[in-house]
């Protein structure tokens, strides 16, 4: 089965070519519901300030797309364990079969395994881009993380979410399509995902539309699960994030671009600001020139400006407040 978020976009939007050497970085595994996984720990040259699991987006997800990110943090004294996700690169499974309960429970894991490999007293939390806003508060209910980061996503329903991107590819691609065709094959699509109707008709909406070429850049068919594959898919009509949220009782640091094609900005950041409970340090910031990922331009430019700083004087603010309660 084809990729289900974005898939076409953000595997070119992560990827970092950066290397590392062997003193910086130690390659180890964790095992989750049965699962090796396979990842990298690259520890700052002092005691670092915080400590971050790395979580993907949606798609595959080998380490190495998530390795920019992880050197930029890195040098701002900040220990980072990231892995590859389920099914890619060196670890166990296959992520189209998996529900975003197990990959929360990859990313709480791979937190427990960080902090074994840490100081105990050191501020450990869970990083997320993209499809990682609807992960990362799931895992933090199945874990001990003392923050999260979530990086243009989130909040929002993922339904809705999808149903945007579909319709900005519609827009992008120059198609004047009228909306109720649209929305009714779209109602159909997570009807079927939501368990509330059959393929058959779903099939049998796609089969009345055959030959339109706006249904054919929609792409619909290429990420359809089978029936046996369906409930591992549910998740995406039926997912709510709002109760997740509401339980948050850390700081959370949310950050989104003015001008993400991918994640409708303003909804996304007044859904975050509604759904936290207002802990201390629970903060949305949006970049006005940044898109997806919090890059530059399209398809994997530079970082904005201060993206890379505002997070690790965040995470300097988490630091002294752990240490303050310590002594």
């Amino acid at each position: 089965m084809s990729c289900r978020f974005l898939l076409a976009l953000l595997p070119s939007l992560l990827i970092g070519q950066n290397a590392f050497s062997q003193d910086t970085s130690r390659d180890l595994s964790f095992t989750s519901q049965g699962l090796v996984l396979s990842a990298s720990l690259l520890l700052p040259e002092g005691e670092p300030d915080a400590a971050i699991v790395l979580v993907h987006g949606s798609g595959p997800g080998e380490r190495e797309r998530l390795a920019e990110i992880a050197r930029a943090l890195n040098e701002q004294n900040i220990a980072i364990l990231y892995y590859d996700k389920r099914g890619s690169g060196q670890s166990q499974g296959d992520w189209t079969r998996s529900h975003l309960t197990d990959l929360a429970q990859d990313a709480a894991t791979a937190l427990q395994t960080l902090r074994r490999e840490i100081d105990p007293e050191i501020p450990t939390g869970l990083w997320g881009i993209s499809q990682g806003g609807w992960v990362l508060p799931v895992a933090a209910g199945m874990s001990d993380a003392d923050f999260l980061i979530v990086v243009s996503g989130g909040a929002l329903l993922p339904q809705e979410v999808e149903r945007h991107n579909y319709l900005q590819k519609l827009t992008l691609a120059g198609f004047d399509v009228e909306p109720s065709s649209v929305e009714e094959l779209l109602v159909a699509y997570f009807d079927y995902l939501a368990g509330r109707n059959d393929l058959s008709s779903l099939d049998g909406l796609l089969e009345q539309c055959a030959g339109q070429e706006w249904v054919a850049q929609l792409g619909l068919e290429a990420v359809i699960p089978s029936p046996a594959d369906r409930h591992h898919w549910e998740w995406v009509a039926s997912h709510n994030p709002a109760a997740a949220i509401g339980r948050l009782e850390m700081p959370v640091l949310v950050l989104l671009g003015a001008q993400d094609p991918l994640t409708p900005h303003p909804a996304t950041a007044r859904a975050w600001e509604d759904l936290l409970p207002g802990v201390p340090f629970q903060q949305v910031v949006v970049f006005a020139d940044a898109g997806h990922g919090i890059r530059l331009g399209a398809h994997g430019g530079d970082f904005a400006a201060d993206y890379i700083e505002t997070q690790a004087r965040w995470l300097r603010q988490i630091a002294r407040i752990s240490e303050a309660r310590q002594d």
